[in-house]
């Protein structure tokens, strides 16, 4: 029988998430799906591979955050970020990865990342970083709809 702190909330007590997930592994995808479920949330999500898909879905919808393997084929979490950050330089941005040292960790943020969890995900963790950064985020966006400053930014 599962742990019940594992277990996902029922699909009424579950807060919706738009999410852009880039990943390769539709495994490690469904594994972070099923993450996603236990912390609480109702992931509207999409996959993208590569620079064409991840400049398509960002056209086409308004994402709350971007989950991203570091290590892809052809593609990088650091590139994927380098692509969010030139269409919403305020866009939360995750790196998951069970394979990236502290050394990348670090210059992941550096290059703007909001944060990095290592893989296997922590239900608890997962849950605490995205409330903090989608809310952080809406913030941004409301001021920033409202012409105000971003409230992130100031001191």
């Amino acid at each position: 029988m599962p742990d019940t702190a594992e277990q996902a909330l029922p699909l009424a007590a579950q807060r919706p998430i738009d999410i852009l997930i880039v990943e390769d592994s539709p495994d490690a995808l469904a594994l972070l799906l099923l993450a996603l479920r236990r912390a609480g949330y109702a992931p509207n999500h999409r996959r993208v591979e590569d620079a064409e898909d991840m400049a398509r879905a960002l056209r086409e919808h308004a994402w709350a955050v971007v989950l991203s393997d570091y290590t892809l084929p052809g593609y990088s979490g650091l590139l994927a970020l380098r692509q969010v950050r030139e269409f919403d330089p305020d866009m939360p941005f995750i790196i998951v990865s069970g394979n990236i040292g502290e050394d990348v960790a670090v210059a992941a943020m550096k290059a703007g990342a909001h944060d990095f969890l290592l893989k296997p995900l922590k239900t608890s963790q997962l849950a605490a970083t995205l409330a903090q950064l989608s809310e952080r985020h809406d913030e941004a966006r409301g001021a920033q709809a409202a012409g105000l400053p971003d409230p992130a930014t100031e001191g």
